[in-house]
């Protein structure tokens, strides 16, 4: 087993998260629910906060491992690199309907309207909190807000004082180096400065061959935050990256089908944000937003350059309301390359733009009731306009209990691919009747294609039972129109001589729907115990409108297990020892011609602070069984490996 050197929180931060109270938590304030700050317990939403005790405590790597906390998002890891991540179904590589945010920066793709979680890292010790909402966020955050937003939020440079280096290895081929410096910039602004190196060596796939999934990563970025005047304050984030990556895929051979392929890859991207913000007298406020994007993928032979300005202004509460107002826009460059034969989008560049604005009222009915009404109008250059608004209603019936119910619109605007890519699916050997020629079943985009729409309704519940026990349990039924749809179309000989080509277009035929239930509990039963429960309850379904050629829908509502358990268990031996045990439970998911198996899965987490700012932790994940598998893809575009046991030491170490 290797060692691995990483920095805690400072002595000072750990004691105040330790001392954390139930009341302090629900009065924790989220900006994910609705425009500005506010307290969670005043969220008409079913929102999730990971803390930064949270991610430390549980020993975590990664991001993705950490979403991993919260009730019903599925996380499942694909291979070393790339894991499958979305909320309340549609599960899968490319899921589209969960939108990322990083410190206010959308870091979807507009390839395929989803994220690449292995280019999504950062320095962890750095991150303040997660804020997820299950369920739309439309009508605050925009189109592609459907299932669930998740806002990734750093600490400001102020909290990052000091010196701080991070070494990491495992027994199953992960090493990380970093190091962070932050300081005062002149009397009224901090910095901080970032550098971090990791390799991860491959897997093991299903059948037991090698996965080829190694990587090598170098990233790093900076952080500047400070007061421009006494009601003016700047805040400067950028950072960059290069990844080579391997990947085990398959690819279409025309005389033979599907064969395996081994690929490295390099990936590279850079970002830059700045946001001003402005505090009036009378209790007003103003955002200004800018950031410049740039990301290349070779995998896909995509390079994507986005430009995004935002503006909110809050208006200071009268009477009985607090109104938001904004709006952003949008331009998007990009270009993608070709694989002779097997994909390539058409036209190959191109330049799109997005136009919104939007408005929020929070309505105080009385001292227990409030009505919260908000919409956001967008205009793409795909699909045109978009109408998003959502109606929330919350009542609290004591001090310590809310309950919630709202409606809501949401939108997943067409990308790229679903109007321009041609991409060879499978081949068959085998001739059609008509023809002694193999046939190439092949994916087309369709100029047309439009946004996939959702009406949810959701209720919840919130309890703090005294100081010991918080329960907080959402219900949703999720009614999805013009989802996207493959039509099988005509045979066409004139692409390829030797070769028959059977499109398959897409189109916005489906129909489909998802409900369920989620709970979490917070249990504190003495001040050096703490027991946190999840659990997620979650059925789908989807049709296909008749008339016309026979379709199909394309993952509509599958690839999600129906049932999903997770139970965290952290003890305190003294002020400096202390373990964690977290046990997950993954119900069984079924894909088209494949199943993936139920698992269990068991963490442990063992911390020693030797000193003041030194720690010494030892971590084991997945104890119940050697490796398991938790994604498949029947096309095999990504051929999985299996996770497997893996154990590593760190070592945190900060200085002034």
């Amino acid at each position: 087993m290797g060692l691995l050197l990483a920095l805690p929180l400072a002595a000072r931060e750990l004691s105040e998260l330790k001392a954390l109270s139930l009341e302090a938590l629900a009065n924790m304030p989220v900006s994910i629910a609705s425009h500005g700050e506010r307290a969670l317990d005043d969220a008409a939403a079913a929102v999730f906060v990971i803390t930064a005790e949270d991610i430390r405590r549980a020993g975590v790597t990664h991001v993705a491992d950490a979403l991993r906390m919260v009730p019903g998002l599925n996380v499942a890891r694909i291979d070393a690199n790339t894991w499958a991540i979305s909320a309340r179904g549609f599960n899968g590589r490319y899921a589209n309907k969960l939108l990322v945010l990083m410190d206010g920066r959308s870091v979807y793709s507009p390839l395929f309207s989803g994220v690449y979680w292995d280019e999504l890292d950062t320095f962890l010790d750095d991150i303040e909190r997660i804020e997820v909402i299950r369920g739309p966020g439309a009508s605050v955050w925009g189109a592609n807000a459907v299932n669930g937003v998740i806002n990734i939020i750093t600490r400001s440079a102020q909290d990052t004082i000091g010196q701080a280096a991070n070494l990491m290895a495992g027994d199953d081929g992960r090493l990380a180096l970093s190091f962070r410096h932050g300081a005062a910039f002149g009397p009224d602004a901090d910095y901080r400065v970032w550098l971090k190196a990791s390799r991860q060596e491959a897997g093991e796939r299903l059948s037991g061959e090698n996965g080829r999934d190694d990587s090598e990563d170098l990233r790093g970025g900076f952080r500047l935050d400070g007061m421009l005047s006494g009601r003016d304050s700047l805040t400067l984030l950028g950072d960059l990256y290069r990844r080579h990556v391997g990947q085990s895929s398959q690819r279409l051979d025309l005389l033979h089908g599907r064969r395996e392929s081994a690929d490295h890859y390099r990936n590279d991207g850079a970002s830059l944000l700045g946001r001003w913000t402005r505090e009036y007298s009378d209790g007003a406020e103003s955002t200004l937003q800018l950031y410049y994007d740039d990301q290349r993928h070779e995998e896909v032979l995509e390079r994507h350059r986005t430009v995004d300005l935002d503006f909110s202004y809050l208006f200071p509460p009268r009477g009985r309301h607090e109104l938001a107002l904004g709006g952003g826009y949008r331009w998007i460059a990009d270009q993608v390359g070709r694989r002779p034969l097997f994909f390539e989008i058409l036209p190959a560049s191109r330049r799109y733009a997005l136009y919104s604005l939007f408005a929020q009222d929070v309505i105080t009915l009385d001292e227990r009731w409030s009505l919260t009404l908000g919409v956001k109008l967008e205009h793409n250059d795909f699909s045109g306009f978009e109408l998003q608004p959502s109606v929330r209603l919350l009542w609290h019936p004591t001090s310590r209990q809310s309950l919630w119910l709202s409606v809501a619109r949401a939108a997943r605007t067409p990308n790229r691919g679903e109007l321009g890519v041609r991409g060879s699916i499978d081949a068959f050997p085998a001739s059609l009747p008509s023809s002694s020629r193999p046939v190439v079943f092949e994916g087309v985009g369709r100029p047309g294609f439009r946004s996939e729409h959702l009406l949810a309704f959701e209720a919840g519940y919130r309890w703090r039972v005294g100081d010991y026990l918080s329960l907080d349990i959402a219900f949703f039924h999720n009614e999805y129109d013009d989802l996207r749809s493959l039509e099988v179309g005509d045979v066409d000989a004139s692409h390829l001589p030797d070769f028959l080509i059977l499109e398959s277009l897409f189109g916005n035929r489906a129909s489909g729907y998802a409900r369920g239930a989620e709970l979490a509990l917070d249990w504190r039963p003495a001040a050096a115990w703490r027991g946190q429960l999840a659990w997620s309850w979650l059925e789908t379904g989807s049709s296909v409108s008749s008339g016309g050629n026979p379709a199909y829908p394309t993952g509509n509502g599958g690839g999600s297990p129906s049932t999903q358990f997770s139970l965290r268990l952290d003890h305190d031996f003294s002020a400096a020892l202390s373990l964690d045990l977290w046990l997950r439970y993954v119900g069984r998911v079924r894909n088209p011609d494949q199943v993936i198996p139920a698992y269990w899965s068991l963490n442990a987490h063992l911390e020693w602070q030797a000193r003041p700012g030194l720690r010494l932790s030892a971590s084991v994940e997945n104890l119940l069984d050697p490796v398991h598998p938790e994604y498949s893809d029947a096309l095999g575009s990504v051929l999985a490996t299996e996770a497997p046991r893996a154990a590593w030491l760190k070592l945190h170490w900060e200085w002034p």
